[in-house]
């Protein structure tokens, strides 16, 4: 019945949910185990289930994993981030809404629907919508080691009160955190893999700003330079023993790199305006000939 309570939760709080196959090791990692069990749910693209549907699913059928239509019919969008190499950051220090975390330790970021957002997908990022669908919590994940059983869990219990809306600042930087662009770079450049020391902190510290602050326009630093900045700050450097790192050596930091970007900028757009040298000596015939 713990499941058919669940399910009905769901529902009361307006989400589509629908069973999902019951996991058969003897088949291997399926892709199916990831599907609706039911034979055909388009209609559920539409339509929230009744009662009495969930009745039958999960105590009739004793269907044991749930899943959730995204896009209009659950006021929904998921952002699946996916995390299997560990080079995750502090999401709850960025972004204020529903999360789950699944047993490879990806991340489901969950957004009140906006039908401007569309479908997409990369390699470590797909953004789920209109007709698509995603198994979450309290299910269970396939596992090579069926002794070993692993659950999607929420970081918070599922609260529909705080689901967010997926505004352009949060798409931005989900986008550099699924891997896409500066964020991409950085893993390449830096071990992520330890918690970092005084000495080579700062350095570290000091490219990641740099290279978020040279990645994004001006008007994006305070709003997802910054915090993008702080998180990974946060991961690696914030907990280093007898001598952690401050949100004002990180404030000092940021301030210096983004003055030194302005000059940097305003120097390059001196440059690229200036005439050519040619054109300098013909506005001024004084000059040395010699030029």
């Amino acid at each position: 019945m713990k499941n058919f309570e669940q399910a009905m939760e769901y529902l009361h709080q307006g989400l589509c949910v629908l069973p999902v196959r019951n996991i058969n090791y003897a088949d291997g990692n399926d892709p199916n185990n990831k599907r609706p069990a039911l034979s055909n749910w388009k209609e559920y693209q539409s339509r929230l289930p009744t009662e009495t549907e969930i009745f039958d699913w999960f105590v009739e059928q004793k269907y044991t994993r749930m899943g959730f239509v995204c896009g209009e019919v659950s006021n929904l969008t998921v952002v699946d981030i996916d995390n299997k190499n560990g080079e995750d950051v502090y999401f709850d220090k960025l972004f204020s809404t529903v999360e789950s975390i699944t047993p490879t330790n990806s991340r489901h970021l969950w957004f009140s629907y906006d039908k401007n957002i569309p479908a997409y997908k990369q390699k470590n990022l797909e953004i789920r919508t209109d007709g698509m669908f995603v198994v979450d919590a309290p299910s269970e994940h396939w596992t090579s080691k069926p002794d070993n059983l692993k659950y999607y869990q929420w970081v918070k219990p599922f609260n529909r009160a705080v689901l967010n809306p997926l505004d352009t600042q949060m798409l931005k930087m989900i986008y550099t955190l699924g891997g896409i662009g500066t964020y991409n770079g950085i893993k390449k450049q830096i071990k992520w893999d330890k918690i970092l020391g005084k000495g080579e902190r700062n350095v570290v510290m000091t490219q990641i700003i740099g290279s978020l602050v040279h990645y994004y326009p001006p008007e994006d630093w305070e709003s997802i330079a910054k915090p993008l900045g702080w998180a990974y700050a946060c991961k690696y450097c914030v907990n280093i023993p007898n001598d952690p790192y401050t949100l004002e050596q990180f404030e000092a930091t940021f301030e210096s790199i983004i003055n030194k970007e302005k000059n940097s900028r305003l120097n390059r757009l001196t440059l690229n305006n200036l005439p050519p040298l040619k054109k300098l000596y013909e506005l001024n015939p004084g000059a040395n000939s010699s030029i």
